[in-house]
């Protein structure tokens, strides 16, 4: 099968692949997932080692301040990566116009966005005890700054898929947390205990490596941001950055919630179990990176092929779900082994969540769908639904059930959202 791509007029000059066959097609969805899973394992490797070497409590301080981070990065994100891999594919001749524009809006209003958070938790850490306990200066501006480095990071990489360059962006990406794994061992066997330690090195290297992308990036895309995309993206982010906004909220609501009703302690029981079932969702946004572009090629000039192709992937991530979530179930002792025995209850949660990976895969096929027919909108509404529902019954159970009753609501909010996405992209 060739997945034909409508011709821009370019095709001697543009640096983007015209024509995809289904192989090329895999190829490229097994390049960004070998880089997502070298990234995200090796990240879950220096996390749980980083847990382990904090503790609980501390880290708990380190999850809650870097959820607080990314809670509060929508204000500079707008959730452009979407956007920009669907502009991207549509019209990869305008390229280097929509990334360099993507990134002035976030390198101005990120660091607006640092000035902002740094006030913040001075001002919060000078108001009493609590927040110094939960919410650190130190730790919450270091949150924040790698929390914005990662943002421009993931434009980068997110050029490279749109531009389907995946053999240059997946390496870069699997490089980065690698480095960031030797080093966050090297701290931990010099017996550091400090989470700004641990931070700082990511800062760093997220800053390296956005120097070397950048660098590489000009091989094939020649940045140009201009007025006029600028004030396109302004126009057009508002339901990208609700939908990302929402995808988040549902994501890391439930990790505030545990922070300010039971504490730093439930936090660190709770945060690792979160953290390693969303670094599995690697696979599921692997897939969704490639689609994406590709689809939103097929879109106006072939919806037949289109319509099958949607058909393959969503098939394909169904399987994958359910192959994750038996696979996390099993491997659960061995994390609870890696993590020490204080650690006992997050095996449990872990088991709870598997569960939510059988929907999430098949979540994100259809949210590619969604963002490729223009119904991002539409998207919004059920996410506005999902989050509620995970507000209201998180509060009604964390009291009572604990983390356990948090982790269900949580699994309940993803299948919710998996009806109300599945409802937009095919009523019609």
């Amino acid at each position: 099968m060739t997945v034909p791509i409508k011709p821009t007029g370019l095709e001697n000059s543009t640096p983007f692949p015209l024509h995809l066959t289904r192989r090329e097609i895999v190829r490229h969805i097994s390049m960004v997932f070998s880089g997502s899973a070298v990234a995200q394992g090796v990240t879950a490797l220096a996390l749980l080692a980083i847990a382990r070497r904090l503790g609980v409590a501390h880290y708990g301080q380190y999850a809650a301040c870097y959820t607080l981070a990314s809670f509060a990065s929508i204000i500079f994100h707008l959730g452009l990566d979407s956007w920009l891999l669907r502009e991207g594919g549509r019209t990869p001749e305008r390229l280097g116009k929509l990334s360099g524009s993507v990134l002035v809006i976030r390198g101005l209003g990120g660091t607006l966005w640092l000035v902002g958070m740094t006030i913040l938790a001075l001002l919060l850490n000078s108001t009493g005890e609590i927040y110094r306990q939960h919410l650190p200066a130190g730790v919450l501006i270091l949150s924040s700054l790698v929390v914005w480095l990662d943002c421009l990071l993931a434009s980068v990489l997110t050029t490279f898929r749109a531009a389907l360059r995946n053999q240059v962006g997946s390496p870069i990406e699997a490089g980065i947390d690698m480095l960031w794994l030797v080093i966050a061992v090297a701290l931990i066997t010099t017996g550091e205990q400090r989470a700004e330690a641990y931070l700082a090195s990511r800062a760093m290297v997220l800053l390296l490596g956005l120097a070397i992308s950048t660098g590489l990036l000009r091989n094939f895309v020649r940045l140009q941001p201009d007025r006029k995309t600028i004030w396109q993206i302004v126009r057009e982010a508002p339901p990208f950055t609700s939908a990302d906004f929402l995808t988040w909220s549902l994501a890391r609501l439930d990790v505030l919630v545990v922070t300010f009703t039971l504490g730093t302690q439930s936090v660190g029981l709770y945060s690792p179990a979160v953290s390693l079932v969303s670094a599995l969702f690697l696979v599921p946004y692997a897939v969704y990176g490639v689609m994406v572009p590709v689809l939103s090629r097929l879109y106006p000039t072939n919806p037949r092929q289109m319509h099958l192709t949607t058909l393959r992937m969503l098939l394909l991530l169904s399987v994958i779900g359910l192959g994750l979530a038996v696979l996390t179930t099993l491997g659960a002792p061995l994390v609870i082994t890696a993590l020490g025995k204080n650690f006992g209850e997050t095996m449990v949660i872990l088991r709870i969540l598997s569960i939510l990976l059988i929907f999430k895969c098949p979540n994100m096929g259809v949210a590619a769908l969604i963002v490729v027919t223009g119904k991002q909108a539409k998207r919004v509404g059920v996410q506005v639904a999902a989050v509620l529902f995970n507000l209201i019954f998180n509060l009604a159970v964390v009291y009572r059930f604990g983390i356990r009753g948090v982790a269900v609501v949580y699994v309940l909010s993803e299948l919710l959202l998996l009806m109300g996405y599945s409802w937009v992209a095919w009523r019609k």
